[in-house]
């Protein structure tokens, strides 16, 4: 494990997936995000990559604690301390910055992810066929449903949310936004950026700016994903009209950008 602020650490091996995660006082929950990743069936090299955000209830403590069980996962696993909560949307752009993995995964340190996840999508990705790999979501805790992604074609992205936040993502998509070159194939191809950290729904935003920018969406029709529903918790706070609204509007930015553009 390595700990410290604001920077990166050597790897040594390049891992294939990065999983980030984000956290601010989850002490009761994230022990289950922890085991949930140390369970994972994929047996290559993936890193594990938690911005801690000025929690005071000691969850990295729980952290710490529970890794001493999960030596293999230990190994992978490197903490940062932000001494000011800085925010979930600009902590999740530090941890893409930090990540080394050709591929990432966004999972909040409430959720869980069941042991196939990575295993299961990977391949997707190494196809080169696709971009994102996103699954079915069960929703559990203060409700308890099955959000079925796989019904939904990616375009309905501009209207609704239709993605689950914990989607597998090629790493290169968060260059840009607009042209980008792959350092090692030297191909051209459409970057999104990172999270616009002024979104109330930061991920859909984001999902909505990848298929404007014709990002490839594979969906899985496999319950792979975890969503815990807890009263009060940041997302219910947000009002859905409010932040679907926000979202369209982005689109239509872009939209009459790329109309200008000739695009």
């Amino acid at each position: 494990m390595w700990q410290g602020r604001y920077s990166g650490y050597m790897k040594q091996s390049d891992p294939a997936v990065s999983i980030i995660t984000v956290c601010r006082n989850m002490a009761p929950w994230i022990a289950d995000t922890l085991r949930s990743v140390a369970g994972q069936t994929f047996q290559d090299y993936f890193e594990w990559i938690i911005i801690d955000n000025a929690s005071t209830d000691g969850t990295m403590d729980v952290v710490r604690d529970l890794l001493v069980e999960y030596p293999a996962l230990d190994d992978r696993t490197s903490l940062h301390y932000n001494e000011q909560d800085i925010g979930g949307r600009a902590s999740r752009n530090m941890g893409v910055r930090y990540a080394s993995g050709r591929y990432t995964l966004m999972l909040d340190a409430d959720d869980t992810i069941e042991p196939t996840m990575i295993e299961e999508c990977l391949p997707w990705l190494e196809s080169g066929e696709f971009d994102i790999v996103a699954v079915n979501q069960h929703t559990f805790g203060a409700q308890d449903y099955i959000f079925d992604c796989y019904g939904y074609p990616f375009a309905d992205i501009l209207q609704r949310n239709v993605i689950p936040a914990c989607s597998l993502v090629r790493k290169r998509l968060y260059c840009g936004p607009g042209t980008c070159i792959d350092l090692v194939t030297r191909e051209a191809y459409r970057g999104v950026g990172v999270y616009n950290t002024e979104a109330l729904y930061e991920d859909w935003e984001w999902w909505a700016r990848a298929y404007l920018a014709g990002a490839r969406l594979k969906r899985l029709n496999r319950v792979l994903f975890n969503y815990r529903h807890r009263p009060g918790q940041a997302s219910s706070t947000i009002d859905y009209e409010t932040g679907r609204r926000q979202v369209q509007a982005t689109v239509a930015r872009l939209q009459g950008e790329r109309l200008r553009a000739g695009a």
